[in-house]
């Protein structure tokens, strides 16, 4: 029993990091795509 709650605690440990690191990939892109739209936009 021990074993799988420690299994299970490490596989959301992990899920949680997946996502953290997929929102702020989303993030940097839609970050990147404003910034390159406002200096289209200043052209």
């Amino acid at each position: 029993m021990k074993n799988d709650c420690s299994s299970a605690q490490k596989g959301s440990l992990a899920l949680e990091f997946a996502g953290s690191q997929l929102i702020s990939d989303i993030a940097h892109v839609f970050v990147m795509f404003r910034t390159n739209t406002e200096i289209s936009f200043m052209k």
